[in-house]
């Protein structure tokens, strides 16, 4: 399945992704000269959402402010080949949430007549029934009120985002009260190996190690004083913070 990334686009680098997209879907697709395609708006301060595929652009969008309250929304373009997917739905609805996030209560666009229905699914109406001609295209104009909307989508994702922690915390919780009752029943090991360390039995296995006596491939980690002294002391510290 292809995995899809939207960014924020209010970088130069991000802009040129949203730029690549624009002039396959728009300059090549419906031979929009650039000077038409890329306007006054496309400036500092316009937002733009792209979307990756992979990495690479495959849809965008753009919003800038008409007053305090309101911004345009357009540009809305999705690459031919990727089109049918619900791509566009998923550029303006971040878009739609961005501009919530900033304090816009509402969103106009201007959408050629073919397009309505689109908006219509995504909650916008129309603002009377002129047409704009908007380049080549017909085009009426639409609003959608998103103070409300953007309110409900910011509680949606603070509660998924809360909940993803709540599942997460309770399943470390689960996994450190396993590891601890593991861990508190291997104490009983952990003591012979203490008796062992410094026996006189250990220091017979030390003295045939150190004569070479003991097989090449034989593991002898026991037989390191500073690694079982290390291990015996860091148990210790684990017991102290346990009880």
């Amino acid at each position: 399945m292809e995995q899809y990334e939207i960014i924020r686009g209010e970088e130069e680098w991000q802009r040129a992704g949203a730029y690549s997209v624009r002039i396959e879907g728009m300059n090549r697709q419906h031979h929009i000269p650039l000077r038409e395609e890329f306007d006054e708006h496309d400036t500092e301060g316009t937002k733009y959402i792209i979307l990756l595929a992979e990495g690479y652009p495959i849809a965008t969008c753009r919003f800038y402010e008409t007053d305090k309250e309101t911004v345009t929304l357009g540009r809305v373009v999705v690459l031919p080949e990727y089109r049918g997917r619900k791509l566009g739905r998923k550029i303006v609805s971040e878009a739609e949430l961005w501009a919530g996030e900033l304090g816009y209560r509402e969103i106009v666009i201007d959408s050629r007549v073919e397009a309505i229905p689109f908006y219509e699914k995504l909650g916008y109406i129309q603002d009377g029934n002129d047409v704009i001609q908007s380049g080549n295209f017909d085009c009426i104009r639409m609003r959608k009120d998103i103070a409300r909307e953007n309110f409900n989508e910011h509680s949606v994702r603070r509660i998924r985002e809360m909940e993803q922690i709540l599942n997460g915390a309770m399943e470390r919780i689960a996994q450190l009260e396993k590891a601890k009752k593991a861990f508190e029943h291997y104490q009983e090991e952990i003591q012979k190996l203490e008796a062992y360390y410094g026996s006189e039995d250990w220091k017979k296995d030390f003295a045939l190690d150190e004569a070479g006596a003991l097989p090449t491939d034989l593991k002898r980690g026991v037989l390191s004083e500073d690694g079982v002294y290390n291990l015996l002391e860091k148990n210790r510290e684990l017991l102290e913070k346990l009880e």
